[in-house]
Order: structure tokens, then sequence, then C-alpha cells
């Protein structure tokens, strides 16, 4: 499920020019740093996303739409750091769904805060 999203989401950054130059992994990974700290400054001016019914994604003024009721929330600059890793872990080969499946697994074992204060 998330392969494929990966999949398209580096495709999607390839067409825009993304990975016209190579980028080295801390660079990319500074990104999703620069993306969180967006939406904490955001989070931090209590500017969230509007709620939109899901026919607003194919709406004639779509984009007109998001960029009054969503861009640079919370919620749009948490899903650029998603994108930003996603995108990269599908550039390296990475089986996102395997990983994240073994992960959650793994975690499921761990004790109550993993032994840590928070």
């Amino acid at each position: 499920m998330l392969n494929e999203l990966a999949k398209q989401i580096h495709a999607n950054a390839v067409e825009k020019g993304f990975y016209d130059k190579p980028l080295e992994f801390g660079t990319h990974m500074m990104l999703a740093v620069r993306e969180l700290g967006e939406a904490m400054d955001a989070h931090q001016h209590a500017k969230h996303a509007a709620k939109f019914h899901p026919c607003m994604l194919r709406a004639d003024n779509f984009t007109q739409l998001f960029e009054q009721g969503v861009k640079n929330s919370v919620e749009d600059e948490l899903v650029d750091a998603l994108q930003i890793i996603l995108g990269k872990m599908h550039d390296m080969g990475i089986d996102i769904d395997f990983y994240l499946a073994a992960k959650m697994q793994y975690n499921k074992t761990r004790p109550y805060r993993h032994g840590k204060q928070y």
C-alpha cells in the first residue's frame, strides 16, 4: 500500500525536477526536518486545514480551495515531510510496507514507553 503511494510520490517529484541533481541522504532528511519545523510553526499559530469533503479533489477550483483552506497548515506541512521521506525510501528501494509491518510487530513486544520517561 505505502510502496505504491511512495512510487507515485517519487515519480511526481522526479517530474517536478526534485531529482535533477543528486542530493545526499542527509539533505533529504533535513528537508523533511524543515517541513516538520514548518508544521510546528503552523501548530503554534493554530493554523489547521479546513475540513473538506473528498469531492474537493475533483472540484474545478481545487487549487484555489487548497491554497485557501489547506496550504501552510499543520496538515499540509506534515504531509510534505511524509512525502519527502516516502519518496526517498522508494528511491532507495526500501520495502516500506514490510519494514513498517515488522516495526509495528516488534513494538508490540516492547515494554510500556519502552522503559523511558517519554
